[in-house]
């Protein structure tokens, strides 16, 4: 028996191509969330504030830094981390939080947006 096909209207053509190209922007969005998890953005951190802890500057950003500088005497430990910023990739920009006895001291950014 052979098998008859439904010849495609415009309707049903312009239907299809909507249903694939909202699925592609969705991928888009989800992989660019997924890329960016942990990069900082100037919203992120204008709600970092001094005496935080490094754990609740994480939960702002989404994600956790790299340490560039890491020192101690006594019972006085610092740590400078940094965040790539979401347009590190075009423009270098960045975010450096110094950290002493785990609490913020001192911020610095260069070109988030």
């Amino acid at each position: 028996m052979e098998e008859t096909k439904t010849p495609e209207t415009p309707a049903k053509k312009k239907l299809m191509i909507n249903l694939i190209t909202f699925g592609v922007t969705i991928a888009i969005l989800v992989g660019a969330f997924l890329i960016l998890k942990g990069y900082i953005s100037k919203a992120e951190y204008e709600q970092i504030k001094m005496g935080m802890t490094y754990e609740e500057v994480c939960d702002i950003i989404g994600g956790e830094g790299e340490c560039s500088v890491s020192s101690g005497v006594g019972s006085y430990s610092g740590q400078v981390y940094t965040w790539k910023g979401t347009l590190y990739f075009i423009n270098g920009s960045n975010a450096a939080i110094t950290f002493m006895n785990g609490r913020v001291t001192a911020m610095a950014s260069v070109g988030l947006i």
